[in-house]
């Protein structure tokens, strides 16, 4: 019968569209495990740049404390310095006061030999050991300026290591970002086509349930005499509506998909009459996923033509209509975004191009 062709060629479009869009899941989903991975690489090298930062942020923390002890130090080692020298200045400038003959007066002056001989000795001992201390002095700040430069050289390359980690740290993070966005998308985008597979899945059922209610409620009887055979009537049929066409016979539903539409589709303003193309026999009239309320009619010698997104259908599974009837009501049923018809052609159950059955566009 031909709801049972329409029904089985409408059952064989969705399984192709089920494998596309599980086609489209797999792909996705390597996809997704590929970001996953980059992901879990781009973090791991992040976790290890953190750990390596913070290294060398102690490193840096020690090194600042030892230059705060070496300035200490540093400042201890001045002040002696200076002290130092303050009382070598002293010393000198009173043996230039003294003269030349510093050491005769020191000897003229002394009546004791042992005492004489005490002082002398004592006073070259102050003097080599203020010379001694002095020179030592220095020697340990020029150490202590050596040290000090290159824990500060230290640090300052400390710092750059760290500003250029932190740069690879900071571009990986962006990285990761932009990976984390797509992957979110890609998971949103998986949602939905998951969710289109399942209404795929369950239109494939209920389609089935209805070729099985058609093959147990219907049989095809032959129209009146009277009728013209249906296949005389190319270029000849009324349009079941007025209104204007939105969408051709073989133009693609959506982008993402090779489905196509297998009808033409005429906006028009909710509640206009819909009427019958020719005579027939009502074989379907109820609510279909994608259609919405949906009126099919059986025109015999394996016709058929199909009414949807009605937003009333006006006749019963069973009823006879003739050509000019008002069988239904435009309406946006079945999830339209506007008003109008969907209106179909099958022969043996495969769909016709309607512009070739109905007359020409004025």
């Amino acid at each position: 019968m031909a709801n049972e062709e329409v029904s089985r060629q409408r059952l064989e479009a969705l399984q192709k569209e089920i494998e596309q869009v599980s086609l489209w899941l797999d792909q996705a989903e390597k996809q997704q495990d590929e970001l996953l991975e980059r992901l879990r690489r781009a973090e791991r090298e992040i976790g290890r740049l953190n750990s390596r930062l913070r290294e060398l942020g102690q490193r840096r923390e020690q090194l600042s404390k030892e230059l705060t002890q070496l300035d200490g130090q540093q400042k201890t080692l001045e002040s002696q310095l200076q002290r130092q020298r303050s009382s070598l200045s002293q010393q000198l400038r009173a043996a230039w006061m003294q003269g030349d003959n510093s050491a005769i007066v020191l000897l003229l002056n002394q009546s004791d030999p042992q005492n004489l001989s005490r002082n002398m000795t004592y006073y070259e001992y102050i003097s080599r050991d203020a010379v001694t201390r002095l020179k030592q002095f220095r020697e340990t700040l020029a150490e202590l300026a050596q040290v000090r430069q290159t824990a500060s050289s230290t640090r300052d390359s400390l710092d750059r290591t760290r500003r250029q980690t932190a740069s690879e740290r900071d571009a990986l993070a962006g990285q990761r970002e932009q990976r984390q966005t797509t992957l979110e998308q890609l998971r949103s985008r998986i949602s939905e086509r998951q969710s289109e597979l399942s209404e795929l899945e369950s239109n494939r059922k209920r389609l089935g349930e209805l070729l099985k209610k058609a093959e147990r409620a219907v049989t095809d009887i032959k129209a009146p005499e009277e009728a013209a055979p249906f296949n005389t009537l190319k270029a000849s049929l009324p349009w079941p509506t007025k209104g204007e066409l939105a969408a051709r016979f073989g133009q693609r539903i959506d982008s993402d998909t090779n489905l196509r539409h297998d009808g033409i589709r005429i906006t028009a303003g909710r509640g206009e009459d819909v009427k019958a193309v020719h005579y027939g026999r009502v074989i379907f009239a109820d609510w279909l996923r994608g259609f919405g309320l949906l009126i099919i009619l059986d025109h015999g010698d394996s016709y058929m033509s199909l009414y949807g997104s009605n937003s009333s259908l006006l006749y019963s599974v069973g009823d006879w209509v003739r050509g000019g009837d008002v069988i239904a009501l435009t309406g946006d049923s079945g999830g339209q975004s506007r008003a109008g018809l969907y209106f179909e052609v099958r022969y043996q159950g495969n769909p016709q191009n309607p512009m070739e059955w109905l007359q020409p566009l004025r």
